[in-house]
């Protein structure tokens, strides 16, 4: 997929040059230079003045509510705080697990090692 993208993309821009190449060929080697100094100046300044109303002090948005959130575990005890893993849930990631390749470890490292954690966790709820 990520292949295609790319390609498709750098045919896009192979056909969108050339179109450009088109159509500034009528132009002297002077006046395709002065388009250059006038669209980057153009730019520059649109840029210039985007970063300046960025930093400005007129556009501090107060319109924006603040909406206090507080965890969901203060004030409750550890058995209240965690959600209970069940046994489906745990035969789900198992299978889930057995469905990941052996020779892909590499590439799922870090989701083996939250497997392996979410395991312990089970394992010691259920020796509870």
């Amino acid at each position: 997929m990520k292949k295609i993208i790319i390609e498709k993309s750098k045919a896009f821009a192979k056909r969108f040059s050339e179109k450009l190449n088109e159509k500034i060929s009528f132009y002297s080697k002077r006046q395709q230079q002065i388009l250059l100094v006038v669209f980057s100046f153009l730019f520059s300044v649109i840029c210039f003045s985007v970063i300046v109303e960025a930093f400005s002090k007129k556009n501090i948005r107060r319109d924006v509510t603040l909406i206090p959130v507080s965890p969901t575990h203060i004030g409750k005890t550890n058995k209240e705080a965690f959600a209970r893993i069940t046994d489906a849930d745990y035969l789900k990631v198992e299978k889930f697990k057995d469905s990941i390749c052996i020779k892909d470890s590499t590439k799922y490292s870090s989701l083996l090692d939250s497997i392996r954690l979410f395991e312990k966790l089970y394992h010691a709820q259920s020796k509870k």
